[in-house]
């Protein structure tokens, strides 16, 4: 064991928990400062099988599809949401249905309050309606 994995060895658990919290804080305040995607957390959640197809979701939410998968992807690669179901467009599976990340409901739960904390559920409630159509 060389002097550099030594070192990383001796991290102390306070030292991880301090760490755990700088990154959560970082990921929330990316995550909800956002409202494409509160909105889609926001969206997602209210649903009773917690998915939805992707198209649906940008026409809720008045944005492009390109858009609505951009901000996915985020959410994916923070645990938030998952893909649920493919079709296929040629010989090339293609993400359909995304849901939240129900391995991870104490987290998701945390979001949804940390979300209707910040934006209140009316303004959630306009951002999930058609009535945001900027396209």
């Amino acid at each position: 064991m060389g002097p550099n994995e030594q070192e990383r060895v001796e991290i102390t658990k306070s030292e991880l928990d301090e760490l755990e919290y700088i990154n959560r804080s970082h990921v929330n305040g990316f995550l909800f400062t956002n409202e494409n995607r509160a909105a889609i957390l926001y969206l997602l959640y209210n649903q009773d099988e917690k998915k939805m197809q992707t198209e649906n979701m940008a026409f809720h939410l008045g944005i492009s599809h390109r858009t609505a998968l951009y901000h996915l992807e985020i959410l994916e690669q923070c645990g938030f949401v998952e893909v649920r179901e493919f079709r296929r467009h040629g010989l090339v599976p293609m993400r359909s249905v995304w849901g939240l990340n129900l391995d991870n409901d104490m987290v998701i739960e945390e979001a949804f309050k940390k979300i209707t904390e910040n934006y209140g559920r009316e303004k959630l409630d306009v951002l999930v309606s058609k009535k945001r159509r900027n396209r």
